[in-house]
């Protein structure tokens, strides 16, 4: 008899007979008869568990059943001798001797056991931004499996198991994922997309985990409660790039703040907007009355030469939400009459006079580029003096 260490064999027999009875057709007239197995060891008779015994019909039939979890004393050739015995120790005993040999186990990851992960659940809410991600536990290997049997601890730890589980199948419970699940077979992660309120609600997620070994593993303790849409934030407008300039004199420039402050997810309710603009005084510059994303930047005042920051801020409410956020930018307002260009008059510059005697010339008054562009009186009038070029000495305007 042959059976690998960890797996059970069985071996039928009859109820043994004896003389008497098959001569007088009483088959227990010397008495019941019992049965002992013993283990033959150096010629010494020894109590052992490999095999036991058991009644399958009295009078009738038996078996041997051979097993053992004990792999490191077990494995081997074992003498054995099944003695059958009747009540009056003076009678007749049979000893009917046997080999069972007790086989090296092999592998076996079926024997394997997994645990269940555990109970999880996710709270998000519609149109989140950015989506939620959840991350679903895995069944991982029962330690103590590894320990259980001689052909689960013939894997370990030459031959390990593989012991990595995969996301194969993931529904609603009771019916199919719906379209604002996102996941992806084998993953073990899944992302919420859900776009409308409508899909506020709890699901209760059944989850399929398959094994190498061990078949596929269901459960159904993942929660993922989806709440109505949030706002979370404001996001505000783009800051002028580049920086904005302004020349004095000129048109009057509008600019328009795009995109608006905006109140995150778009959950389609009409939040509350309250605006204040903070502008430094003396900046020319005005707030369009009842829209509050458009100013304008107009002067024909030098003194509003300058570089002027300013701030737009805007406090979003909607129930429980607030939120306030604001931006700051830089407008420079330059006087052109500060970088104008004078263009020389046309005069004589080879004059004679006689002693005594007096002369002139007539010249165009001077030009300058701001004044060409936006008026000539722009940069105030002009004043003319005559700089002896021997000396660097202004001249008496008297002597001239």
């Amino acid at each position: 008899m042959a059976v690998e260490a960890g797996l059970t064999a069985e071996e039928a027999f009859n109820e043994p007979t004896d003389t008497q009875a098959i001569a007088l057709s009483q088959p227990t007239m010397c008495g019941a008869r019992s049965f002992q197995i013993v283990e033959v060891i150096g010629g010494i008779e020894n109590s052992q568990s490999i095999v036991t015994y058991q009644v399958v019909s009295p009078g009738v039939s038996h078996k041997l059943i051979i097993t053992t979890q004990n792999e490191s004393n077990d494995v081997g050739m074992h003498s054995m001798i099944l003695r059958v015995t009747l009540p009056d120790p003076t009678y007749p005993t049979l000893d009917v001797a046997f080999n069972v040999d007790i086989q090296a186990p092999t592998c076996d990851c079926s024997l394997l056991t997994w645990d269940a992960p555990a109970p999880q659940a996710f709270s998000t809410t519609v149109l989140k931004v950015p989506s939620d991600e959840f991350t679903i536990l895995m069944y991982t290997a029962n330690e103590a499996s590894k320990a259980g049997s001689p052909k689960i601890r013939a894997c370990y730890p030459n031959t390990p198991c593989l012991e990595t589980t995969l996301v194969t199948d993931v529904v609603a419970t009771g019916s199919v994922l719906p379209a604002i699940f996102a996941w992806t077979m084998n993953d073990n992660r899944i992302t919420v997309n859900a776009d409308g309120n409508f899909w506020a609600q709890s699901y209760n997620m059944q989850i399929t985990h398959s094994t190498i070994d061990g078949g596929d593993k269901v459960y159904n303790t993942v929660d993922i409660t989806i709440a109505v849409c949030e706002y979370t934030h404001i996001t505000t407008p783009t800051v002028p790039s580049p920086a904005l300039t302004y020349t004095i004199f000129d048109t009057a420039q509008v600019v328009d703040f795009t995109p608006a402050f905006t109140a995150v997810p778009a959950c389609g309710d009409a939040v509350n907007f309250a605006y204040t603009w903070t502008i430094p005084a003396g900046a020319p510059v005005t707030v369009t009355p009842a829209n509050d994303y458009q100013f304008t930047i107009e002067s024909t005042s030098a003194v509003d030469h300058n570089s002027y920051t300013l701030e737009f801020r805007a406090i979003g409410l909607w129930l429980n939400f607030l939120d306030e956020k604001y931006i700051t930018f830089t407008i420079t307002v330059t006087d052109p009459c500060r970088t104008a260009t004078i263009t020389a008059p046309t005069i004589n510059t080879a004059m004679t006079v006689t002693l005594g005697q007096s002369s002139s010339q007539d010249f165009n008054e001077a030009v300058d580029t701001a004044g060409t562009l936006y008026g000539a009186a722009v940069c105030g009038t002009r004043v003319y003096v005559i700089k002896d070029l021997t000396t660097g000495l202004v001249k008496d305007s008297a002597l001239i």
